[in-house]
């Protein structure tokens, strides 16, 4: 098998994981609280996207470090304070001016523009172009990037 076959089962499978347990929190939220879904295929896609994202990412760390409790701690070091910027607290047209270019930056700030907009129908930017098409960028550098590096941890 090639290392990008290798590469794309694990990503498939995390992704996968990753849809089924968002799956059965949206089924839960929809049926027991009533959580409506203003654009379900939107909402569907910001889960897909999302969920490959975070798989490609989580993957490249994961073959960056040689024991996993590396990967958790590299992992938080970054997940925390993008949790506090990426609007899964707070709205993006609410966070502090000089907080917002570092959101932008952030791909789960454009994840959750697309559930928020599969929910609601409102989103802080004027089209969905803008987030569907960062979070592909995110997802086809996270690709490219992570073939090289689990071809490197492959041959330590």
């Amino acid at each position: 098998m090639s290392h990008r076959t290798i590469l794309l089962g694990k990503a498939v499978s995390a992704a996968g994981y990753g849809i089924a347990t968002s799956l059965v929190l949206t089924l839960g939220l929809c049926i027991f609280l009533g959580m409506p879904l203003a654009r379900p295929l939107i909402f569907a896609l910001g889960l897909l996207l999302g969920a490959a994202t975070f798989s490609l990412i989580g993957l490249i760390v994961a073959v960056a470090v040689r024991e996993v409790f590396e990967a958790m701690t590299l992992l938080n070091f970054f997940r925390f304070p993008i949790l506090f910027i990426s609007g899964v607290f707070m709205p993006l047209e609410t966070l502090p001016g000089w907080v917002k270019p570092v959101a932008m930056l952030s791909p789960m700030s454009h994840v959750v523009e697309l559930l928020r907009f599969g929910v609601s129908g409102k989103s802080y930017f004027s089209t969905l172009w803008i987030p569907v098409t960062v979070v592909f960028a995110f997802v086809a550098v996270g690709w490219l990037a992570a073939g090289p590096a689990f071809r490197r941890s492959a041959n330590r």
